[in-house]
């Protein structure tokens, strides 16, 4: 699936999150803290805010796509909510993972 869009940080976003963002890319094979497998389908931007988002597909069930901002994809596990999570941001790529 190509979204048409280029996914690239700015040097403002590049020194918030360091290179976490810029290491993934569409066709990547994530875990979400809660234990399951999606797959990175491609980066794309709101048409009303113009915020970055990121379109991904569960790997499990009806295999359904979803839509997230990118500040919150690549965003660290709330450790007040969530104080057993295993891992420590919301999504992390699975290296080696299959589709």
């Amino acid at each position: 699936m190509d979204c048409g869009m280029e996914y690239g940080l700015n040097q403002t976003e590049r020194e918030a999150e360091g290179t976490r963002a810029e290491r993934m890319a569409p066709g990547d094979v994530v875990r979400h803290f809660k234990g399951k497998r999606y797959q990175i389908l491609c980066f794309a931007r709101d048409s009303e805010t113009r915020e970055e988002a990121v379109v991904y597909r569960a790997l499990y069930g009806e295999r359904g796509v979803w839509v997230r901002p990118k500040a919150m994809f690549f965003s660290p596990v709330d450790r007040e909510k969530y104080p057993d999570a295993p891992q420590a941001w919301r999504f992390e790529r699975e290296e080696g993972g299959d589709v």
